[in-house]
């Protein structure tokens, strides 16, 4: 792995990277069921299935390290109490000979000693239990960290938007491929009322404009202006609640229909949902449904 574990012990580090190589193995197990369709149509089932076993034999190979390190870790740790139960009667036979310990005063040392070392045991197990959550917790606080690239600190909320967008000299490169310039000195200006349409060869940049007015990106160059305004000055959740967009694909998260379709509206009454199926010609087939709107989907259902 590439990532830096530093400041980790080794067990520390091992429980991080077989968190990061189950990771990695589910990743893999959804991308093919995600795209099942091309797997198959590709007869590429053994490669997946290879690379998917892959995976896992990374992370079996993982696990075995760290479980080597836990085995030696707990072997020294038996050695180093047997040895000390072994001093301690040693020296006791010898304080006993010499008259400077009784043999009571031995048997209570050493069964209070017995107890203060279970309970040390047992603070080591929790700590090894820990030691296991360290690695998802890790990736967990991670994220939490994260700062985005793209500034969701715009504070503009207009009572009144015309929608009045402005392309100014854009220049953009997905942050994947920097070298590569989607976008390279591009203008455009879409008036309120009108409907333009962005028309040109499969990666000439059209998806990357309706990305970079979602602010899903940052353009390197250029300005995006919404009513005159830089549009990186409006507040997140107003200008996600103004501008829509509807994918090539649909995407159907768990719950129901109703919900579905009144997905990001509070409170949406079932006559403006039922109103929007109308206008997507669904609302005919939804009607006939057992429950009708309130039947339920499946994330990813056709």
């Amino acid at each position: 792995s590439s990532k830096c574990y530093c400041g980790l012990t080794v067990p520390q580090r091992l429980s991080k990277e077989v968190q990061d190589s189950i990771a990695r193995a589910n990743e893999a197990a959804g991308e093919t069921v995600a795209g099942i369709r091309t797997v198959r149509s590709f007869k590429t089932e053994q490669h997946e299935a290879g690379r998917y076993n892959d995976r896992l034999m990374d992370t079996h190979n993982l696990k075995t390290r760290r479980d080597t390190v836990r085995a030696v870790y707990l072997l020294l740790r038996r050695l180093t109490a047997l040895v000390m139960q072994v001093a301690m009667l040693y020296y006791g036979r010898l304080f006993i000979q010499r008259g400077q310990m009784s043999t009571g005063n031995l048997v209570s040392f050493i069964l209070y000693q017995s107890d203060l070392a279970d309970n040390i045991r047992t603070l080591i197990y929790i700590f090894g239990d820990m030691l296991n959550s360290v690695g998802a917790a890790g990736k967990v606080f991670e994220y939490l960290d994260r700062e985005p690239q793209v500034s969701t600190k715009g504070t503009l909320q207009p009572e009144t938007l015309t929608g009045h967008v402005q392309f100014h000299n854009l220049s953009f490169s997905y942050p994947t491929r920097q070298e590569r310039k989607v976008l390279q000195g591009f203008s455009l200006e879409l008036r309120p009322g009108q409907l333009t349409a962005l028309v040109g060869p499969s990666g000439g940049g059209k998806s990357t404009c309706v990305s970079l007015l979602e602010r899903f990106y940052q353009p390197q160059q250029g300005e995006i202006l919404l009513d005159g305004l830089p549009l990186q000055s409006y507040q997140h959740h107003y200008l996600h609640k103004k501008v829509a967009m509807v994918g090539q694909e649909p995407v159907l998260f768990s719950g129901s229909i109703k919900d579905n379709i009144a997905y990001g509206l509070a409170d949406c009454s079932l006559e403006r949902v039922q109103e929007a199926a109308r206008r997507a010609n669904a609302h005919s087939f939804i009607s006939h449904l057992e429950k009708g709107y309130d039947t339920g989907t499946l994330a990813h259902d056709q």
